[in-house]
C-alpha cells in the first residue's frame, strides 16, 4: 500500500507465442486501484489487493527477457531470497525473544499449591526449550546475515526461512500454553480485570503469519528438497564421492559430539533417500511426489539447523560461554526427536491412493457427507449462505 512502483507479471503474445513477462507499474497510473487488506495479525505489513483496469505501461518499463525465464532470473532470485530473510528473520527472532522474556516473568511470579511454578519439572522443560529455540533462531539468523555469499545459497536460505518461522511458532505456542493459566483472552479483556497486559494474542497471530509470509511452510520444505536435488543430480552437479571423513570439534562436550555424529549419520541417510527418490521418479518428475519431498525437505532443514547451532555453540564455548553448549544440547535433542518422527512417517506412509480416493470422494461424491450432516442444520454441506442472510 505504500509502494510507488510495483512489479507485475502478465501474459503477453510475442513472436506468435504467449510469454509471462514482468512490467514495472507506477501505482499512481490511471487504472491502478489499491484495496487495503486486514490480515490475521501482521498489521505492520502494509499489504493490499491491486486491481488493474486498462493500465497502459511504457515499453521502457518491461523487464528485458528474450524468453519466458524471468522466474529464474538470477538478479530477481537474489532479491527474493534476501528480501524474504530480511523480513521474516528479524520478526521471528524478536517474537521468540519476547516469548522467553514473558515466560520467565510469568513463571517467576506464579505458584501452584504453595510451590513456585519454576520448581515443576514440565515447566522447567518448557523454559529450557524456549531458551533453546531462541538460541536456534538467533544462530541461524546470524549465519544468514554473516554469510559471505548470502544470495548464492538458495536452498539453505529457503530452509532457513522455515527454520526461523517454524521455531518461532513453536516458542509462541508453548508460551500461550503457559499463559493460559492467566486466561485465554485479549489484552483489552486483561486490562478490564486488572491482569498483566501481555499481548500474547497479538503475537500469536503474528507468529502464525510468519509461517505463511514469504512462502507457506510445507511448500518451502518441498522447494528446499527440489532445489537441493536438482543441484546435486543435475548436469552440473558434483561428481560422485565415496564419502567424506567424519567431522569433529574439540570445543564440543561428549553430548554435543554425539549430536554432531548424528547429523553426519542422518546426512548420509538423507542422501540415500534423495537418491531413491531421483531413481524412482527421475529428476524432471520429482515434483510429483510432493509428500516425500516435503518430508525430505523438513529433514534437511532440521539437520541444517543442528549443524549451525553446534557450530555457533562451539565458537561461543571457545570464547568462554559454555552455557551455549547446554542450549545447543537441548536444541539438538528436540531436533533429533522430530527427525525420528519424520523418518517414521516415511517408513509408514500408506499408499497415495488412500489420500487421492478420499479427496475425490469429498470433492465429487456424497459418501463423506455423513461427516458434515450436523455441521450446518437446514443447509446442504458446502452451500454458501446468501449475502443478505
Amino acid at each position: 500500500m505504500i509502494a510507488g512502483l510495483l512489479d507485475v507479471s502478465a501474459t503477453v503474445t510475442q513472436d506468435g507465442a504467449e510469454q509471462v513477462r514482468i512490467f514495472f507499474v507506477e501505482t499512481d497510473s490511471p487504472g491502478v486501484e489499491l484495496v487495503d487488506l486486514d490480515f490475521m495479525g501482521l498489521h505492520g505489513a502494509p499489504f493490499g489487493v491491486v486491481r488493474l483496469t486498462d493500465v497502459k505501461v511504457p515499453a521502457s518499463q518491461l523487464l528485458p527477457s528474450a524468453v519466458d525465464l524471468w522466474r529464474d532470473d538470477p538478479a530477481l532470485v537474489r532479491l527474493a531470497v534476501v528480501g524474504r530473510m530480511l523480513t521474516i528473520g528479524p520478526a521471528s527472532l524478536a517474537i521468540a525473544k519476547l516469548c522467553l522474556a514473558w515466560s520467565r516473568d510469568f513463571v517467576s511470579r506464579r505458584a501452584v499449591d504453595g510451590r513456585p511454578l519454576g520448581e515443576y519439572e514440565e515447566i522447567q522443560r518448557y523454559l529450557a526449550q524456549t531458551a533453546a529455540d531462541v538460541f536456534t533462531v538467533e544462530s541461524v539468523a546470524e549465519w544468514v546475515m554473516l554469510s559471505a555469499n548470502l544470495a548464492g545459497k538458495a536452498p539453505e536460505m529457503t530452509a532457513a526461512k522455515n527454520l526461523l518461522s517454524v521455531t518461532c511458532w513453536q516458542a509462541m505456542d508453548r508460551t500461550l500454553s503457559l499463559f493460559a493459566a492467566e486466561g485465554y483472552e485479549s489484552v483489552p479483556s486483561k486490562a478490564r480485570r486488572g491482569a498483566p497486559q501481555v499481548p500474547v494474542d497479538r503475537f500469536l497471530r503474528d507468529a502464525r503469519g510468519l509461517r505463511i509470509s514469504g512462502g507457506v511452510d510445507f511448500l518451502l520444505d518441498i522447494w528446499t528438497a527440489l532445489a537441493s536435488m536438482r543441484v546435486i543430480y543435475g548436469p552440473d552437479g558434483p561428481a560422485a564421492s565415496s564419502g567424506t571423513p567424519p567431522v569433529t570439534d574439540l570445543a564440543l562436550p561428549p553430548r554435543c559430539q554425539d549430536h554432531l555424529a548424528h547429523v553426519q549419520d542422518q546426512t548420509h541417510a538423507l542422501a540415500e533417500l534423495c537418491r531413491r527418490l531421483v531413481t524412482r521418479r527421475g529428476l524432471d518428475a520429482l515434483a510429483e511426489g510432493e509428500h516425500d519431498l516435503m518430508l525430505a525437505g523438513r529433514i534437511a532443514t532440521l539437520l541444517f539447523g543442528m549443524a549451525v547451532v553446534l557450530a555457533r555453540a562451539a565458537h561461543l564455548a571457545e570464547q568462554g560461554n559454555t552455557t551455549a553448549l547446554d542450549l545447543a544440547d537441548v536444541s539438538c535433542a528436540q531436533a533429533r526427536a522430530e527427525l525420528a518422527m519424520l523418518w517414521a512417517q516415511l517408513a509408514a506412509l500408506p499408499g497415495e491412493s488412500h489420500f487421492t480416493g478420499l479427496s475425490s470422494r469429498l470433492l465429487e461424491g456424497t459418501s463423506l457427507d455423513f461427516l458434515l450432516a450436523d455441521a450446518a442444520p437446514g443447509r446442504r454441506p458446502g452451500t454458501v449462505r446468501p449475502a443478505d442472510d
